[in-house]
């Protein structure tokens, strides 16, 4: 992880109760939620909708859920991120895509412009400690799509003069992931296939 301002940031996120995370109902955020909130925080879960809202709740504990609260908003569209940061002392900002099919266009405008949207929601409301999900070894190249959407986000990060951290994890994955559970189920039905096949010939 990268940071800037670490230390004077370790000793102002001991008094932190108040904590803004986006992306609170994806994979990681499903595990970075109620980890906050076992260790001593409050945590407002930025949703899109009634659905995103509902599949954050299930996965806590009727005790976690009195340390939760909701906003409703979209990273895209930043007129939405003033009433989402408003009273927070801390971002942790996980919305992002991986996958592209529109030539990058979507990530560009996920992944770096929500990126910057919620940084400069965060400035304008006086929020100073920002996390940022990131991304290990991406490069700004314009043939990279995924990379370059991330590593403009990181370098807007990096320049915002806001005491921030950026988590770099190189493959994340577990219960619950978009990737690599299809993948090991695309193995699982390669192998079944592969066995029937064999069984037929007399293997």
């Amino acid at each position: 992880a990268a940071a800037h301002g670490a230390g004077e940031g370790t000793t102002r996120e001991a008094r932190m109760s108040r904590i803004l995370v986006t992306g609170a109902s994806g994979f990681v955020g499903s595990y970075v939620v109620p980890e906050l909130i076992d260790g001593g925080h409050d945590v407002v879960a930025l949703v899109r909708d009634a659905k995103a809202q509902a599949d954050v709740e299930r996965r806590l504990s009727e005790a976690q859920r009195g340390h939760l609260a909701f906003r409703t908003g979209d990273v895209t569209k930043p007129e939405t991120l003033p009433a989402a940061v408003d009273g927070v002392d801390a971002v942790v900002h996980l919305v992002a895509i991986a996958r592209d099919w529109d030539g990058g266009r979507s990530l560009a405008r996920l992944n770096t412009a929500g990126t910057v949207n919620v940084v400069d929601a965060a400035k304008a409301a006086g929020v100073r400690r920002f996390i940022h999900l990131g991304a290990m070894a991406v490069q700004d190249r314009p043939e990279l799509h995924y990379a370059s959407s991330k590593k403009r986000a990181e370098r807007y990060v990096a320049e915002s003069g806001l005491d921030w951290t950026i988590v770099k994890p190189s493959l994340i994955w577990g219960p619950r992931d978009g990737f690599f559970n299809i993948v090991a189920g695309l193995v699982r039905m390669s192998d079944r296939k592969s066995t029937r096949l064999n069984s037929s010939h007399g293997y």
